[in-house]
């Protein structure tokens, strides 16, 4: 095998960086949603004597919710990043077994 096909198969991307955007903002709206729904149980408005429990987690869980589906719709939108961008190689995918 020559240099030029194992360089070719070595720069082939596993994952793009757009993808990777919208997993990981798929997967913190997710534990937002979570935190939310737990805050929700716990009481999250202004009692006679103050905020309750679940006021402080659930106003942050709704903002992690808030941004993480902004980027969504971003990385959907095709806004932010290009499918050009690798964010992982094959080369690098295999970094402990240097054959």
């Amino acid at each position: 095998m020559d240099d030029a096909t194992h360089r070719g198969e070595e720069d082939r991307s596993v994952i793009s960086t757009r993808r990777m955007e919208a997993i990981v903002a798929a997967l913190l709206f997710l534990f937002g949603a979570v935190f939310m729904y737990q805050s929700y149980e716990l009481g999250f408005r202004w009692a006679v004597e103050g905020p309750q429990s679940g006021f402080f987690p659930f106003y942050v869980a709704l903002i992690i919710c808030a941004g993480s589906l902004a980027v969504l719709i971003g990385t959907f939108r095709g806004h932010m990043g290009s499918d050009d961008v690798s964010f992982v190689e094959a080369a690098s995918s295999s970094w402990c077994c240097r054959c």
